[in-house]
Order: C-alpha cells, then structure tokens, then sequence
C-alpha cells in the first residue's frame, strides 16, 4: 500500500522509506536462499596432497539450523583421520601421512530437520617421480634380449620415461625393437649396432627433469654351458637327483655363474642341482651368466617308477557261465609301461589276446576268462614288471555253481512228508529242504517266522497254478507234488503259487531255483 501510494499518489518521504523497506524483507530472504551455506573453507571444488604429508580439509556451515557435519572418503576408517572443530558450524578432517590410496572424492553432509546437505571435492595426491638406478657403463651381450638399466620410481601423476641413442630419440612403438618400462629399455636382439651414448628421460609438467647418461657397449657372446649334456635326465622315483651345469673351461667362462631354475619357478643358486625325492617331473633351467654373455641348459625330468606293492586284496565271486574280468592295482604309475604275466593257482601261464580264447591277457594287463565254471575257481597270481622292479598280486576267484537241485532228493523229502505226516519232526525236516535249496542252488533260501526268502536276480513269464485250499495235509502235498510235476512237464518259466501249505511251497521254489526262474509267494499280506 506505501508503494502504490508513493507512485501513484502524492509523494510521502515516510512512505517511500517504508515501501523501500518492505521491497528489503521479500528481497534478501530470496538471495540468502541462493548462497551455498555448507562449503569447503577455501572454497574450492578440488585440493592436492603431497604424499607423506599431513593434510586438513576444512568444511563450514553458514546456516541458521543446527545438525552435526559428517564426512566420507577413500581415507575414512583408514586409521589415518582425525575430526576437529565443534562438528556444528566447522569440521576439520585431518589425514596422517597421506597414502596415494588416499586419493578421491571427499563428501562433507549434513541432515536436519528433514533437509540433507553436501559437499564434495577431489583430494589428489602427489608424489615426486625418481630414478633410482643407472649404472653409467652397462655392457650388452649380442644375440640375445637385454635391458640397459634405468630404474625409475614414475610417481603420481606418472612422469614420462624417455629414451634416447647418440642424441636421437629411440623409437619404442609397438613393433619395433625396443620398448620402455620402470626397469629401463629392452632391446631385442641386441647387435653390436646398439652400442653408444644413451639418454634416460624423466620428465613431468609442472615438477622438472632428471636424466642419466648411459654408456653401453655390446659384446659377442660367449656359450659357457657344454652342450654334449643329455636333454634328459633319468632318476628313479626314490632316489636323490643330482643334474651337474657343466661349464667348459674356456676363456671368459672363469667367472660365470650358474643356477638352476625348477618347473615351479623355484631358483636354486648352485652349479649343482641336489634333490631328495618326491620329484617333479618337468624342464629344469641352468642359466650361466658371465661377464661376456649368458647361456642357458634345458634338462627334461623323466622319473621311473617300478610297479608299487598292491594296496588291497581282490576276491572276485562269479555265477559259473559268466565272463570274468580280473585286475589289479600295480601299474598305475609304472614309468615305463610295465608287462603283465598271469599264472593259475596250478601254475598255468596264460597267453595274450588272440581270437577264439576262452582265457588271455588284454593290453591293459586284464585277465579274461569266458564262459566261467567251477573248476575256474582258485587263486590268480599277477606280476607286473618293467626295468626298474617287479610286483606280484594275488585275485582270488570264486565261481558259484547254478547246477539244479536234485530233483529225487527233493522228492525223497515230499515222500516222508506224505507217508508219515503225522510223525515227521517239522523242525528237522524243513531244515533238510533249506539245507539241499542252499547247498545246490545260486540263491540263498532262509526260512523266517514260517515265510520263505529267496534271492534270485532272474527274469521270467509268469505262469499261475492255483491250488485248493485242501483242510487235509497229506492230501495238500500231493496237491503240491501233483502241481509240481505239472510245472515240470510243462516247462513253464516261473508260477505264480496261492500259498496253503509251507511244505508244498517249498516244493515249488525248489523247481523254480532248478529253472533259474522268479518266484513270487502270496499270502494275504505278505508277498516275497
């Protein structure tokens, strides 16, 4: 209201004085809303450290609210920081002997009454690059790969590391013949045109420069090593290895020095290689360096092994008219191959593989035996044997007989179960019958709680007899018996039987073992 009576009214001292006032209280909240109050003290979105240094990093708060500043960065939780100020208005972060790791973005925040704040700065930290070693006379062996020494500590940010030859710079481009690292200049395939004056560089804008002169001279090489030594070297797998570098006695080769170099990378810094087993096989290096050059030796590890003692006894059970494959465990790791002979319990040598052989020895060293029968059964003695040992292996072999029982001794059996059942000791009896089933038969027969096992892996059609259930025993076994026989005569695989009688049971699992045949029993619940 002072501000439109003021300019379209008549003009009133006072009144302006208040218009210019109230035109101050919207004004300067707005621009205080446009300065940054959390900031770096100074004001830089960027800081350097040198590296080793203590450095501070100052973070202030020029607004009303209160709430704590916290920081972040790749130095925090180091160990390394410490916090200083009243952590309100100022915070100073402080970081002990600064690392390169310590390099990064640094976060200064706070949060407040619902409003969070940051600021962020890069910290980087520099580091003074150096050479550190360049012996000013270095010679070079021609024909071979080799560096002319200039060791250099880069820094951070890394110098550059340049070369130079007689005043020319060399050219270290991918493709040519030299090339540059912190250890100095490799030279590939030296010649006696890389001798002169050469130049190491380091150079970093804003820090200056340091080089070193090099002088390089090549020399012909000279070979130390004999070269008559074997390229391998054969050592038995328990005994102590000792490879001798030979070095021909030759001018230039009096002050050489040789190491060995093993497959692993291990350096033995000896002429002579002395090593106690177990060995790794492999290529073993001998180097030779002198004054005039560098040789090297390469000697390929062959150990011998004898075939090892057996580590466990093999007994081999096998139904007669099945095929047989014995084995043994010596030849794993025989070097060389070894040979296998196999002798019977008698004896008996056996030939290697030939075709139409019942028994013979494979390639692999295997005993085959076809079409197994119980006269094959006994002990099978292996040797293994090559130039450095032999080892024997016994396998002993047990052949099942399948032979049928007899069917008149299982008939015999019935006959005293039909002519006296009263009288007849069932206990007795039915241990006679589970007796012939075990003795004659390839499954076992057990009787448990009045129920019959019998374990047979064979396959067949199944073909039912059932039975009555006959209240008379003697008229249920010749039920049984007369059932049998039927089984018999009509050849059938296997019968499916409606259990009444254990003893007639027992009358057709007999027949049913005699035919190789399966066998199922049903009695209510039970099923076998």
């Amino acid at each position: 209201q002072n501000c439109v009576f003021t300019i379209i009214g008549k003009f009133d001292k006072m009144k302006a004085i208040l218009c210019l006032l109230n035109l101050l209280l919207i004004i300067l909240p707005i621009v205080k809303l446009q300065t940054q109050l959390l900031k770096f003290r100074p004001d830089s979105d960027s800081f350097t450290a040198e590296a080793g240094e203590d450095r501070r990093l100052e973070c202030v708060y020029q607004g009303l609210y209160t709430g704590n500043l916290l920081w972040n960065g790749p130095a925090v939780g180091s160990g390394r920081t410490g916090v200083s100020g009243n952590g309100v208005t100022r915070s100073i972060l402080t970081i002990s002997n600064v690392h390169l790791t310590d390099a990064g973005v640094y976060v200064c925040s706070r949060h407040s009454n619902g409003v969070y704040e940051e600021v962020r700065a890069d910290l980087v930290v520099i580091d003074d690059p150096e050479l550190l070693d360049a012996p000013p006379e270095q010679s070079l062996i021609s024909g071979t790969n080799a560096v002319v020494q200039c060791q250099a500590y880069l820094g951070h940010p890394p110098a550059t590391l340049l070369w130079f030859k007689d005043g020319s710079t060399i050219d270290t481009t991918p493709g040519s013949r030299f090339s540059v690292d912190s250890d100095g200049l490799h030279i590939q395939n030296v010649g006696m045109q890389d001798r002169g004056e050469y130049r190491c560089f380091l150079e970093r804008l804003g820090w200056g420069t340091q080089l070193n002169d090099i002088a390089v001279e090549v020399l012909p090489a000279i070979l130390c090593i004999n070269k008559t030594m074997h390229p391998i070297v054969e050592v038995l797998y328990n005994e102590t290895l000792n490879i001798d570098c030979m070095l021909l006695a030759i001018a230039g080769c009096e002050q050489a020095n040789a190491w060995w170099v093993k497959p692993d990378g291990t350096i033995v810094r000896k002429q002579t290689l002395h090593q106690e087993p177990p060995h790794s096989p492999g290529i073993y290096s001998c180097f030779a360096h002198h004054q005039n050059g560098a040789d090297r030796y390469d000697a390929v590890l062959d150990i011998k092994v004898p075939p090892l003692p057996p580590t466990s006894k093999h007994t081999v059970r096998i139904n007669e008219g099945q095929t047989v494959v014995l084995s043994t465990d010596l030849s794993e790791i025989s070097n060389p191959s070894p040979t296998y002979t196999w002798q019977s319990e008698g004896g008996a040598s056996f030939p290697m593989e030939q075709e139409g052989q019942r028994v013979y020895i494979t390639e692999e060293g295997t005993l085959v035996i076809r079409d197994c029968s119980v006269e094959d059964s006994g002990t099978y003695r292996c040797t293994v044997q090559n130039e450095h040992g032999m080892s024997v292996q016994t396998v002993n072999l047990h052949v099942v007989s399948i032979t049928p029982p007899s069917l008149a001794r299982l008939a015999h059996l019935t006959l005293d179960i039909i002519n006296d059942c009263e009288d007849t000791d069932v206990t007795e009896l039915t241990q006679q019958i589970v007796s012939e089933l075990w003795t004659l038969c390839s499954c076992n027969v057990s009787v448990i709680d009045d129920s019959l096992e019998c374990n047979s892996a064979s396959e067949g059609n199944y073909t039912a007899i059932v039975l009555s259930q006959s209240e008379d025993a003697e008229s249920l076994v010749e039920e049984y018996y007369e059932a049998l026989v039927e089984a018999i005569q009509g050849e059938f695989k296997s019968c499916v039987v409606s259990r009444t009688s254990f003893w007639g049971t027992l009358l057709v699992v007999a027949y049913n073992l005699q035919k190789g045949c399966n066998l199922i029993l049903e009695n209510h619940s039970t099923r076998i």
